[in-house]
């Protein structure tokens, strides 16, 4: 059974981040996210946050265009009190709020957590989980990363 996920109000997003981007550089700092996080009445732990920033900020130098910030509330939106772990991996890969994980997504995903396979490695395993797809739903990641995480 898949959950559906709820895909973030761009125009929100858009809106909060140029309140916050006082100098107009196109970016949030850690700080700056912290703050859009509190007007948009995102309620996280200190932790949670934490955690989301870090699995977002691609570049590792805290400085967030849009995107990253939209990518944010859509973790957080969708993230859950218990904190299934597959979710919240589900969520980070999920970059373009689809619902869906593509073999691109997933080889980032892996860059991420220090797990290095072959894009062909990463095909075979899709095609064959998914009888032929070219992308995994969550059920399909879910076992997926059950498998990998073992």
């Amino acid at each position: 059974n898949n959950p559906v996920f709820t895909k973030p109000d761009i125009q929100q997003c858009k809106q909060v981040f140029e309140q916050i981007d006082l100098d107009k550089s196109g970016k949030l700092s850690h700080d700056e996210v912290i703050a859009a996080f509190k007007k948009m009445d995102v309620v996280l732990k200190k932790d949670d946050l934490e955690a989301i920033i870090k699995a977002v900020d691609q570049s590792e130098e805290c400085n967030f265009d849009i995107n990253e910030f939209t990518h944010m509330i859509y973790i957080s939106q969708n993230t859950e009190e218990n904190h299934d772990m597959y979710r919240v991996m589900f969520l980070i890969a999920d970059s373009d709020y689809s619902g869906k994980i593509t073999v691109e997504k997933l080889q980032n995903l892996f860059k991420k957590l220090k797990a290095f396979l072959k894009t062909e490695e990463i095909e075979e395993v899709v095609k064959r989980m998914t009888s032929g797809k070219d992308y995994l739903d969550f059920k399909a990641f879910k076992s997926l990363m059950e498998q990998v995480l073992e």
